[in-house]
């Protein structure tokens, strides 16, 4: 009898994902598998990237957590079902309906049977998209080998909220006016305990911010730095390593923090931090045609 193989799914990849046992059992009942999968649907947000679409990865994660993760195949008539599933009423207030398919784990062949069947459903395709996966261990040395910023680094209230919607707008280049979405985001980061947000106070201008993600009561040991910027009159002066270091440094010893990145400068940045590469992250962007 020959035994079907299986590829394994990589421990960097449930970890950034904070996809491990605790997380999954409050997700699902299943006590065996299922196919993880995340909507995201801000149909007033139009310009929103991180809004309007589903986030589908196509991985069989099995109890106990031990990295037994296994790949799966995708449903069938899977375009059909994510096609179905945006309602047209609330996805036409100038929302662009998207998927975004990880196609880490997938077979290069697996995933253009996907893409091809997306386009089938009136999805058109971008290029795909590629980032790196970096992770850093806190250990006691490393933060023995961190230096204090000598800049004013605090972490952020209620009243920086303007602030940090400039900050925000300035460092990635989005027009600040009319950006109700930043703002909407950075409240509920602000209100919520599973984010905390550090930044650089340069006589009361804050000058960088950095969002730390930990999902504590299910992932005590993992957390995501979900967004990190400088403002452009302030780059090229270490506030973003500083700021960074001086974030993570507050997080217990053991805590593995997870990010991802494409520009090579950030890269390096990260790296110099003390970050490793450890996986890359493939993703093709489906957009259902109006």
């Amino acid at each position: 009898m020959v035994l079907k193989s299986r590829s394994i799914l990589p421990v960097w990849y449930a970890e950034s994902r904070f996809l491990h046992s605790a997380a999954i059992r409050e997700i699902v009942d299943s006590a065996d598998s299922f196919v993880f999968g995340r909507m995201f649907k801000t149909p007033t947000n139009s310009t929103y990237r991180d809004g309007n679409h589903i986030l589908l990865t196509f991985c069989h994660l099995e109890y106990p957590w031990d990295c037994n993760g296994v790949l799966s195949d995708p449903p069938t008539n899977l375009a059909s079902i994510v096609a179905a599933t945006y309602n047209y009423e609330e996805a036409t207030q100038q929302a662009i309906p998207r998927c975004i398919i990880d196609c880490t784990l997938k077979e290069s062949s697996s995933t253009k049977r996907i893409i091809e069947e997306f386009k089938a459903e009136g999805f058109s395709s971008t290029a795909p998209m590629e980032d790196k996966v970096m992770r850093l261990l806190v250990t006691e040395k490393w933060k023995q080998n961190q230096v204090q910023p000598s800049y004013t680094v605090r972490l952020a209230r209620m009243a920086d909220l303007d602030q940090l919607v400039e900050c925000n707008a300035s460092s990635f280049g989005y027009p600040v006016d009319g950006q109700q979405w930043i703002k909407a985001k950075l409240q509920r980061q602000l209100e919520s305990r599973l984010f905390s947000i550090y930044v650089v106070d340069v006589e009361g201008e804050i000058a960088a911010f950095v969002v730390l993600y930990e999902w504590v009561e299910r992932a005590r040991d993992l957390a995501w730095v979900q967004v990190i910027g400088t403002k452009p009159n302030f780059r090229h002066q270490g506030l973003a390593s500083a700021l960074l270091s001086y974030a993570i440094g507050l997080l217990a010893v053991g805590t593995k923090v997870y990010l991802e990145a494409e520009d090579q400068v950030a890269l390096a940045l990260y790296e110099k931090i003390g970050f490793e590469h450890v996986g890359t992250i493939v993703s093709v962007e489906c957009l259902l045609s109006k």
